[in-house]
């Protein structure tokens, strides 16, 4: 399953992973995820179609020049990419140390 990661909050002492106010049925319509599956934009966007009803400034549907959709770009909704959880700030940072420190051993 595919979340955009500044919806999920992080229960760091029972390792449990959630997002407030997403439903069953939200989690069924998600499209289908494997493993080795290909991520394109399309993907992507099926699976923000999801997750945006969460968010009250979502903002579907962005159009550039004379009504084609523009090129999405993650800045245009920071709300599902810029992590405002402080458990995954500090885990995003624990996982940097780690990578830089196992490139200093090499």
């Amino acid at each position: 399953m595919l979340l955009p990661v500044a919806l999920a909050r992080l229960n760091y002492e029972k390792q449990h992973l959630f997002v407030p106010g997403l439903t069953k049925e939200q989690v069924e319509n998600l499209p289908e995820f494997s493993e080795g599956l290909a991520i394109d934009n399309d993907y992507e966007e099926r699976v923000r179609g999801v997750y945006r009803p969460l968010v009250p400034l979502a903002m579907p549907g962005m159009f550039g020049i004379m009504g084609t959709p523009a090129p999405y770009n993650y800045t245009m909704e920071p709300y599902f990419y810029e992590p405002t959880d402080p458990y995954f700030r500090t885990y995003e940072e624990n996982m940097r140390n780690r990578k830089d420190l196992n490139k200093t051993k090499i």
